[in-house]
């Protein structure tokens, strides 16, 4: 019995000690030089922000054809514009086309269609691989309206 009570007197006092420790370095100073500094509201404000070209993602315009067309040609042109030299791929049920627009921006592809309505995928990726996507709907058909 006098074990565990001479055992519970010395856990006691050095918890103290440690508490008291912890006060005082924190009163002096002490702590501070081993914890991260702290970052006010105006530094986090004030922090540089990435630049406008690392954090948009890239234009992509459809200009031919419109969405939802249905079109009696069994060959069509896609015409769009995006970022100058941005990466473009196309796919389609039949294939896909891998192009780079040009310096304006402007790319242009001919796509072949099948019977029905088609899925377009159009897809600009930039310098910082980042991605914009467009889908398009297309139905070829050869009925007369």
């Amino acid at each position: 019995m006098r074990k565990e009570v001479l055992l519970a007197i010395i856990i006691g006092i050095l918890l103290g000690l440690s508490a008291m420790l912890a006060w005082e370095s924190k009163k002096r100073g002490w702590l501070e030089k081993f914890l991260p500094p702290k970052t006010s509201p105006a530094e986090i404000q004030n922090a540089p922000s990435p630049t406008t070209s690392e954090r948009k993602e890239p234009q992509l315009v459809i200009l031919e054809p419109k969405d939802e067309t249905i079109s009696a040609q069994e060959k069509i042109a896609i015409k769009g514009e995006a970022e100058s030299l941005a990466t473009i791929i196309v796919i389609w049920e039949e294939g896909e086309d891998i192009l780079v627009a040009d310096e304006e921006g402007l790319f242009e592809t001919e796509i072949d269609l099948s019977a029905g309505p088609n899925e377009i995928e159009i897809s600009a990726y930039n310098d910082n691989n980042q991605v914009t996507k467009k889908i398009l709907t297309i139905t070829y058909s050869t009925a007369k309206f």
